[in-house]
């Protein structure tokens, strides 16, 4: 029997452009791709780890629609296809001609329902450099795919240059003792591919260096960790401790056993460009619970003008100045690739009884993205509607998604008396 396959080895054997150029070959025979553009779901074997693996992934991730996402060695783009059903804007990146060709016809032949939020991207990696610009993603994902890197430290150090501030980057790789494994030696032997160990102690060293500011784990216990009956019932406090204590323990054996060889066998983890700070896309991830979470607490506003009354003819201009602060702990996105999310000033003008004339009344931009602590000055031009009394009602609106007021916030009312 041969002898293991060092990896390491393997990348001082071959060159970046080398392991590349191997990368192609699986995909270039492909005569049937239905299968791999069927993924998640394409065969009963691989979807449950995929699923499972993909939700830990996701939860980790904190998207929000609209968000720019790279799906590094996105092989035939059906993650990228999840993502864009998700409403993300996406950017699948594969060192494989062939793969990327089929991840195309994937796109073209089973959009998303209801279309993409943006024109999907189709990159050809050169194991170098992603041909992008600085700070032009909001999130960078790896699904089965850093393991075959050889340039690790190279690749997480673009991987940080094209992220933005507070963005992340996440994986769901294998552990760390994939390249000793059966089917791994058998890639490398057979097909000149890398199959590299998952090592985070050397994925921080790298990451540090790059300037990501934080690792973290995502998991859980291992899918096939079944908890018998009793242990629950006696955990949600529906037994007594003494009658199960012996087997109750060795259950408790087990679990942690089974947790450490899964951490192991299975690296989700994510680097943190900064802090996180959540925006206006994905500030409502809780909305319809507690609106502590998520929703109102998150959203809110300080309006002010110098005005509080308005007096006119019919017809006439008003320019009104006003001074909006952000007292929420979510970022006011003033622009973004479509209009959802999009932070505006609105108005509803109402008749004196309180019916309403107009819910759309005014809408004014905001002049840039306001933090939250941060404030901006905005003048809001309308003319006067027709003689009477009325209330204008202003308002904060996150385009698409929720009025400010509806969370929560205070709206600021302005009288208008018009002759």
């Amino acid at each position: 029997m041969a002898g293991l396959i060092d990896p390491k080895e393997r990348i001082a054997a071959l060159s970046v452009e080398q392991l590349c150029a191997t990368a192609d070959k699986p995909f270039a025979g492909v005569t049937d791709p239905l299968p791999l553009m069927a993924k998640p779901f394409g065969n009963l074997v691989e979807a449950p780890d995929n699923l499972y693996n993909l939700g830990l992934l996701l939860g980790g991730l904190r998207l929000g629609r609209t968000m720019r996402v790279l799906d590094f060695g996105a092989g035939t783009c059906w993650l990228s296809r999840c993502f864009a059903q998700l409403g993300c804007a996406t950017v699948s990146v594969d060192p494989s001609p062939a793969a990327l060709a089929i991840g195309k016809r994937l796109f073209a032949e089973h959009p998303p329902i209801g279309g993409c939020v943006a024109e999907p991207v189709f990159l050809r990696f050169d194991g170098r450099r992603i041909d992008l610009p600085d700070g032009s993603v909001d999130r960078v994902v790896c699904f089965d795919s850093f393991h075959h890197v050889p340039n690790q430290r190279a690749v997480i150090a673009e991987f940080a240059r094209v992220l933005k501030p507070g963005g992340i980057a996440g994986f769901s790789e294998p552990g760390r003792e994939h390249a000793r494994c059966a089917p791994s030696q058998h890639e490398m032997r057979v097909h000149d591919v890398l199959e590299n160990d998952i090592l985070l102690e050397e994925i921080r060293a790298h990451a540090e260096a790059a300037g990501f500011t934080e690792l973290v784990l995502k998991h859980s216990p291992d899918a096939q960790t079944l908890v018998p009956w009793e242990h629950y019932r006696l955990a949600a406090g529906g037994g007594k401790l003494r009658f199960l204590r012996p087997r109750l323990l060795f259950s408790l054996f087990r679990f942690h056993r089974q947790l450490f060889r899964w951490l192991t066998a299975r690296s989700i983890f994510l680097l943190h460009k900064g802090p996180f700070v959540p925006d206006t896309r994905n500030a409502f991830v809780a909305i319809g619970g507690d609106a502590g979470v998520g929703g109102a607490r998150e959203l809110r506003h300080r309006l002010t003008a110098e005005q509080r009354e308005i007096r006119g003819r019919h017809g006439a201009a008003v320019r009104l100045r006003l001074r909006i602060a952000n007292e929420g702990t979510v970022s006011w996105l003033h622009d973004n690739i479509v209009d959802y999310a999009i932070v505006r000033l609105g108005g509803h003008l109402l008749r004196a009884d309180g019916s309403t004339v107009d819910h759309d009344f005014l809408r004014c931009s905001l002049p840039q993205d306001v933090p939250p602590g941060g404030a901006v000055a905005l003048e809001a031009a309308f003319l006067l509607p027709e003689p009477g009394q009325y209330t204008l009602v202003l308002d904060l609106v996150s385009e698409f998604v929720a009025w400010f007021e509806a969370l929560g916030a205070e709206p600021l009312r302005i009288s208008l008396s018009v002759d």
